[in-house]
């Protein structure tokens, strides 16, 4: 229980700075692109730290890991905040502030492993949704709530060292309360052995097609969680690239943190929905359906009411009940896995996390149109996919389906094109976001038609194909 309450406040340090670092980049005179680049880099480091969390705390122990991700987190925010932000200087501001993300993945994620040999399978998927509970206590509710009232007294610099207090309590409470691993497996192996084991947390994802679907949806699932605090200060807080500015940042914080302290409750009722009634059908139903719902409508509120903060927090609860709904999913994949390959199969789930932080609005453009042409395809597709369930409505019936459908594609592809645009700031010009729109419509069909349409094959010519758009989009893209 001690080892949950440390991941709950180390975390409540590490997530000081997420609602209003890149807005605080912007006041400092930097430009929203290089705010979003700071994250974008982070989130690539946090992808190595996380992806390397499973298999080091296997093979040298959980508490070891954890109190080397924990120190290195301390270390670097230390010269993040002492030197770099003072300095005034881009490249070490980027530097240090990514080294810091290889930290706390090493530090939260070490302990699943700790998890997956301590408790019962049975009650794994509970553990596992009281263990996010934790994690959104500390990033989501504290580490929210706590800066918007501090903010306001000390500054937004001053309030980055307030994080310190925190980060260091989590890591003494790690120190003394987190047991040992029962296993470690790196011990008597050769520095050849050692390597290999490393490698399985990326290989998994080729060797098991069951890792790599829930790594995918680990990415999209939990896109929204780090997008939305980078971009959405930018967007109703300044008037930076098209910003309505209409919210005050402390109020966008406290909006914000309300997706973490619905998933106080729900991170919990999942675990244990999950454990009696079936882990897959409800990430499907309540997970897929309601985070869709809840995302579209984050962006729209704005647009059709105004600053109404009561219609933004009931969007930010829907985000947060169909985020909780895949609380189960690092579960699911150690079972896929099999005895022995736990570690890699939580480094290949660590990984995926690590890449959702990669969003930059660049990532998250190209991100959005997967989502976008996810419906178009079936919309334009599905109901020759699932003719034999379909045909008896008829074929007006269709059409309408269709239609509802296409206009899930256009609340993704609208904000998407905005997003990603040089009009409004972000790093595509039209005429390459139109050749992105291609590859990833291509892409999400062939998926698509190798899942759905078994009767058909992928061939050479085909393959041919997507490699001619691959190099109209290198000559779009050469200046």
């Amino acid at each position: 229980m001690l080892g949950f309450l440390a991941v709950a406040i180390f975390m409540t340090g590490d997530g000081f700075e997420l609602t209003f670092l890149s807005k605080f980049m912007v006041d400092q005179g930097f430009t929203s692109s290089q705010a979003s680049l700071l994250v974008t880099v982070y989130g690539l480091f946090a992808a190595f730290g996380g992806w390397s969390a499973g298999v080091l705390a296997e093979m040298f122990g959980a508490r070891k890991v954890m109190m080397f991700g924990a120190c290195w987190w301390i270390g670097v925010h230390l010269l993040f905040l002492g030197i770099a932000i003072p300095s005034h200087i881009y490249p070490l501001i980027l530097c240090l502030y990514a080294m810091r993300g290889i930290g706390y993945p090493l530090f939260i994620y070490s302990f699943v492993v700790l998890m997956a040999q301590y408790i019962s399978p049975s009650r794994l998927a509970s553990a596992t949704g009281f263990f996010w509970t934790c994690f959104s206590l500390g990033i989501g509710v504290f580490g929210a709530y706590l800066p918007s009232f501090i903010m306001p007294i000390v500054g937004e610099y001053k309030t980055f060292w307030f994080a310190l207090p925190f980060s260091i309590v989590g890591t003494l409470m790690c120190f003394f309360f987190v047991p040992k691993n029962k296993v470690v497996k790196g011990e008597g192996l050769s520095r050849k052995e050692q390597l290999k084991e490393l490698a399985e947390g990326a290989t998994i994802l080729v060797t098991n097609r069951k890792i790599l679907i829930c790594a995918i949806i680990r990415i999209i699932n939990n896109l929204l969680l780090y997008g939305f605090p980078v971009i959405m200060p930018l967007y109703l807080c300044t008037t930076h690239n098209g910003g309505i500015n209409i919210f005050k940042t402390e109020e966008w914080m406290r909006i914000w943190g309300f997706v973490f302290v619905i998933t106080l409750i729900f991170n919990t009722f999942w675990g244990w929905f999950m454990d009696r009634f079936g882990w897959v059908w409800p990430m499907r139903w309540f997970g897929c359906a309601v985070l869709a719902v809840g995302s579209v409508a984050f962006y729209y509120i704005p647009q059709w009411f105004g600053a109404n903060a009561v219609m933004m927090i009931i969007a930010s609860i829907i985000i947060g009940i169909g985020t909780c709904a895949f609380s189960s999913l690092p579960t699911i994949m150690t079972l896929y896995a099999g005895e022995g390959k736990q570690g890699a199969a939580l480094s290949a789930y660590n990984l995926a996390a690590g890449l959702t932080t990669f969003a930059g609005p660049g990532i998250a453009t190209i991100l959005l149109l997967v989502v976008s042409n996810a419906f178009m395809t079936l919309a334009w597709y599905g109901h020759i996919a699932f003719k034999s369930k379909l045909e008896r409505f008829g074929l007006m019936a269709i059409v309408l389906l269709s239609w509802g459908i296409a206009l899930f594609e256009y609340c993704f592809q609208v904000p998407a094109n905005r997003l990603g645009s040089a009009e409004f700031g972000g790093p595509f010009s039209i005429w390459e976001l139109k050749v992105i729109q291609e590859v990833v419509s291509l892409s999400v069909f062939t998926l698509f038609a190798l899942v759905f349409m078994k009767s058909d094959t992928l061939r050479w010519n085909h393959l041919a194909g997507f490699l001619c758009i691959i190099l109209a989009v290198y000559f779009i893209f050469r200046k």
